[in-house]
């Protein structure tokens, strides 16, 4: 396994591998969303990787060049984290975490590090040293409850 850098000739399998995961961890108006962001481009994005085989993606935001969900003055945090629906429970969703904590220390140490997930994943998140900040029912919609949470350390 390997974690790479996004390029735009990524756009299609990054967009196959959401859909992979519709409906059951995002909704499907979220698409253009999401297609956006790889899109623009302005915030570093990768790729887990068996072999030739692009497995999931996920990336990270910035907060003051331009997020308007911030809670914070300064926060960072992950964006649109997946692993393809065929691929889940296999260690490559831990990687990929594991590979943004890291960058995220190293690179924003005077950052809060948040994630917005649903409740189909926030213990998932758990794991790996985030608490819930804020909770809202059916934040994202469709059924779907929106935990911010906070990373305060490794467990």
């Amino acid at each position: 396994m390997q974690i790479i850098l996004y390029t735009s000739e990524d756009l299609p399998k990054c967009l196959e591998i959401f859909d992979s995961n519709c409906p059951s961890y995002f909704n499907e108006h979220e698409r253009f969303e999401f297609e956006n962001f790889l899109k623009e481009n302005k915030f570093p994005y990768w790729l887990v990787t068996e072999g030739d085989k692009i497995v999931g993606c996920g990336g990270i935001y910035i907060s003051d060049t331009d997020f308007e969900r911030a809670e914070f003055d300064k926060e960072v945090g992950f964006a649109w984290g997946m692993i393809h629906q065929d691929e889940h429970k296999k260690g490559y969703g831990k990687a990929l975490s594991k590979f943004r904590i890291q960058f995220l220390k190293e690179n924003f140490p005077d950052y809060q590090k948040v994630l917005r997930t649903t409740q189909n994943t926030n213990k998932f998140f758990e794991k790996f040293g985030f608490t819930t900040y804020k909770f809202v029912e059916n934040g994202f919609g469709g059924g779907f409850d929106k935990y911010v949470m906070v990373y305060q350390k490794e467990s």
